[in-house]
C-alpha cells in the first residue's frame, strides 16, 4: 500500500519518480552500512558476554556500531544518524524515524527535532538526498 524509497536516491530524483502509491523516505537514523553472517566483534570465546551492542572503531576512531540479531547475522551501522528534520524532501507523503540505538531521551529529541523542523548541533549526515554520486 505505501513504499519507502531508498535512502540512497536524491530529493531531485524522488520527485521524478511519478506514480500514485504513497512513498516515504527515512528522514532520521543510524543507516545500516552492511549486513554480515560472520559478527566482526565477536571474540575467540563467541558471542558470551556481547549483549548484543558492540561496535567497531575505524583508523579515524570513529565508532560504527555493530547490532546482533539473535545471533544470526550482525548489522554495521553508520558512525552517525541522518538527521534531515530541518530540511524536507518534496512530494513525499510521510518520513519514517528509524530508530535503532537510541535511548528513550535521544528518541525523544529527535522526534521533537522533527515536530518543530529543527537542525540538530550533533553530529550528522543528510545522506544522498541532497547530493550527487558521479
Amino acid at each position: 500500500e505505501t513504499c519507502t524509497i531508498s535512502f540512497e536516491i536524491s530529493a531531485q530524483a524522488v520527485r521524478a519518480l511519478g506514480g500514485k502509491i504513497p512513498r516515504g523516505a527515512v528522514a532520521y537514523g543510524y543507516l545500516p552500512l552492511m549486513r554480515l553472517r560472520n559478527c566482526p566483534v565477536k571474540t575467540k570465546d563467541g558471542c558470551r558476554g556481547c549483549g548484543g551492542n558492540r561496535s567497531l572503531v575505524d583508523r579515524r576512531n570513529c565508532e560504527f556500531p555493530v547490532l546482533c540479531e539473535e545471533r544470526r547475522f550482525s548489522t554495521l551501522l553508520n558512525s552517525v544518524p541522518l538527521h534531515i528534520a530541518d530540511r524536507k524532501i518534496k512530494d513525499l507523503d510521510f518520513e519514517v524515524l528509524y530508530f535503532t540505538k537510541e535511548s528513550k531521551e535521544e528518541c525523544e529529541k529527535a522526534f521533537q527535532d522533527y515536530v518543530n523542523q529543527r537542525r540538530t548541533e550533533e553530529p550528522r549526515t543528510g545522506g544522498l538526498y541532497y547530493r550527487t554520486l558521479a
